[in-house]
């Protein structure tokens, strides 16, 4: 049998895999957490008001990984409201200011 340690590209592809920044597909048993701390960016982020977020756990429980697809979610969100901004600009000016500006003439 071939020794797989001794392939180059068997051991890049592992070195690739364990890396601190790769961020798998999908998190394990993690859903609860990542749903409350992204609706707690996004909402700080509509209101336009800043926040701060305490998470603290074991070492290797995953802390940094959630962070990390947070963060993607939150820019994919954007990414999403930005494009519906330019598609639709009326909707947004009418959420920031309810009521018409009225001018009298006369």
């Amino acid at each position: 049998t071939p020794d797989i340690c001794a392939d180059p590209d068997h051991i890049q592809s592992v070195k690739a895999a364990l890396h601190l920044s790769t961020v798998p597909d999908a998190m394990i048993c993690r859903d609860a957490e990542q749903g409350k701390v992204f609706e707690y960016c996004k909402d700080h982020l509509l209101q336009r008001r800043p926040g701060s977020l305490y998470i603290c756990g074991c070492p290797g429980t995953g802390k940094s990984l959630l962070m990390e697809k947070v963060k993607m979610l939150a820019s994919k969100w954007t990414e999403e409201v930005f494009l519906l901004f330019l598609l639709y600009p009326w909707r947004f000016f009418h959420q920031m200011n309810p009521k018409p500006f009225c001018f009298d003439y006369t």
